[in-house]
């Protein structure tokens, strides 16, 4: 009885190969090797290379949003949250990520692909504008406030790509939300902070 290779090994391989290669210098012979399965059975399953990664990066968006879409009305403790779960992902996924990133200009195709991260940057947006609507986080674009808080994280993940992962200190998530706060909550919500102390 033949060995059924479950999809997470699939997906698996396909972003550790993407991540090594690029999305162009990647083939589906490689991706099939690095799952330990034949370029047919991945063909049957999957159809093309695209398609493995559409899949990849739904699956990836999807964790991701389990652990940062969440509202629990406590500001600091939800952005701590988000901070964690970027910063995971962004070291366990930067190479594959910045990988796609240079290739997207010059790769169409990898157009599809974006949706599924951005979704959960509207996600991630939405509770940036409640937090808004309440009071607590100043006005502005949402979206631009996501960008204020997770890029940081980004760009420490390609650092850390660049010069390697011991070049950087730890991410100390608490710090960078307190620094991201002072620049950005409200005044009202500051005072209403104040009162509750």
């Amino acid at each position: 009885m033949r060995r059924v290779i479950p999809d997470e090994q699939i997906l698996d391989a396909a972003l550790r190969v993407i991540a090594e290669h690029g999305y162009r210098g990647a083939s589906t012979q490689q991706i099939a090797h690095a799952a330990g399965i034949n370029g047919v059975t991945l063909f049957r399953r999957y159809g093309s290379k695209k398609a493995i990664l559409l899949a990849a990066a739904a699956r990836e968006a999807e964790r991701l949003g389990a652990g940062a879409i969440q509202h629990t009305g406590d500001l600091a403790a939800d952005l701590t949250r988000i901070v964690d779960v970027f910063a995971h992902q962004a070291h366990t996924r930067g190479r594959v990520i910045a990988a796609l990133l240079s290739e997207l200009p010059r790769q169409p195709e990898l157009a599809d692909v974006v949706q599924y991260p951005m979704r959960v940057a509207h996600g991630v947006a939405g509770i940036l504008a409640r937090y808004q609507a309440s009071g607590e986080l100043r006005p502005g674009p949402p979206l631009q406030l996501l960008m204020a808080l997770l890029g940081p994280i980004m760009m420490r993940a390609i650092a850390g790509n660049v010069l390697g992962g011991d070049a950087l200190p730890p991410l100390d998530s608490s710090a960078h939300v307190a620094g991201f706060l002072a620049g950005h909550r409200s005044s009202t919500g500051a005072a209403d902070a104040t009162t509750l102390a």
